[in-house]
Protein backbone atom coordinates (compact mmCIF):
# COMPACT_ATOMS: atom_id res chain seq x y z
CA UNK A 1 0.00 0.00 0.00
CA UNK A 2 1.25 3.47 -0.80
CA UNK A 3 0.49 6.85 0.68
CA UNK A 4 1.78 8.40 -2.53
CA UNK A 5 -1.40 7.99 -4.57
CA UNK A 6 -2.92 10.99 -6.29
CA UNK A 7 -6.37 11.05 -7.88
CA UNK A 8 -6.82 13.27 -10.92
CA UNK A 9 -10.15 13.99 -12.58
CA UNK A 10 -10.09 13.70 -16.34
CA UNK A 11 -12.02 15.97 -18.76
CA UNK A 12 -14.60 13.20 -19.26
CA UNK A 13 -15.30 13.16 -15.50
CA UNK A 14 -13.49 9.90 -14.80
CA UNK A 15 -10.78 9.63 -12.18
CA UNK A 16 -7.26 8.29 -12.69
CA UNK A 17 -4.99 7.16 -9.89
CA UNK A 18 -1.25 7.73 -10.15
CA UNK A 19 1.67 7.31 -7.81
CA UNK A 20 4.17 10.10 -7.24
CA UNK A 21 7.76 9.83 -6.03
CA UNK A 22 9.21 11.71 -3.08
CA UNK A 23 12.78 12.48 -2.07
CA UNK A 24 14.39 12.46 1.36
CA UNK A 25 13.90 16.22 1.74
CA UNK A 26 10.13 15.77 1.43
CA UNK A 27 10.16 12.94 3.95
CA UNK A 28 12.24 15.05 6.33
CA UNK A 29 9.90 18.02 5.98
CA UNK A 30 6.82 15.95 6.79
CA UNK A 31 8.60 14.12 9.61
CA UNK A 32 9.79 17.37 11.19
CA UNK A 33 6.30 18.83 10.96
CA UNK A 34 4.83 15.83 12.77
CA UNK A 35 7.53 16.03 15.45
CA UNK A 36 6.85 19.74 15.91
CA UNK A 37 3.10 19.10 16.14
CA UNK A 38 3.70 16.73 19.05
CA UNK A 39 6.38 18.74 20.89
CA UNK A 40 3.88 20.48 23.17
CA UNK A 41 2.88 17.17 24.75
CA UNK A 42 6.27 17.13 26.46
CA UNK A 43 5.56 20.21 28.55
CA UNK A 44 5.20 18.96 32.10
CA UNK A 45 1.59 20.07 32.60
CA UNK A 46 0.42 18.47 29.34
CA UNK A 47 2.51 15.31 29.87
CA UNK A 48 0.88 14.83 33.28
CA UNK A 49 -2.57 14.83 31.62
CA UNK A 50 -1.71 11.84 29.44
CA UNK A 51 -2.42 8.28 30.44
CA UNK A 52 0.46 5.81 30.53
CA UNK A 53 -0.84 4.33 27.27
CA UNK A 54 -0.86 7.75 25.60
CA UNK A 55 2.66 8.50 26.83
CA UNK A 56 3.85 5.20 25.38
CA UNK A 57 2.00 5.85 22.12
CA UNK A 58 3.49 9.29 21.58
CA UNK A 59 6.99 8.13 22.50
CA UNK A 60 6.70 5.22 20.05
CA UNK A 61 5.26 7.47 17.32
CA UNK A 62 8.11 9.97 17.63
CA UNK A 63 10.79 7.27 17.81
CA UNK A 64 9.42 5.66 14.65
CA UNK A 65 9.56 9.04 12.89
CA UNK A 66 13.16 9.62 13.96
CA UNK A 67 14.22 6.17 12.75
CA UNK A 68 12.70 6.41 9.24
CA UNK A 69 16.05 7.12 7.48
CA UNK A 70 17.73 4.19 9.21
CA UNK A 71 14.81 1.84 8.66
CA UNK A 72 14.13 2.40 4.95
CA UNK A 73 16.58 2.43 2.05
CA UNK A 74 14.64 4.87 -0.09
CA UNK A 75 12.41 7.88 0.46
CA UNK A 76 9.35 6.34 -1.19
CA UNK A 77 9.32 3.42 1.26
CA UNK A 78 9.88 5.74 4.20
CA UNK A 79 7.00 7.99 3.10
CA UNK A 80 4.67 5.03 2.55
CA UNK A 81 5.45 3.67 6.02
CA UNK A 82 5.38 6.96 7.91
CA UNK A 83 3.20 6.41 10.97
CA UNK A 84 -0.08 8.27 11.27
CA UNK A 85 -0.56 10.17 14.51
CA UNK A 86 -3.54 9.39 16.65
CA UNK A 87 -6.09 12.21 16.44
CA UNK A 88 -5.39 13.48 19.96
CA UNK A 89 -1.66 13.87 19.24
CA UNK A 90 -1.94 16.73 16.78
CA UNK A 91 -4.87 18.75 18.12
Amino acid sequence: MTKRNKMTQQPDGSWVSSTFDVDWDEVKTLRNSLLKDTDLWYLSDRWAQLTTEQQTAINTFRQTLRQLPQTYDNANDAYDNMPDPESWMVN
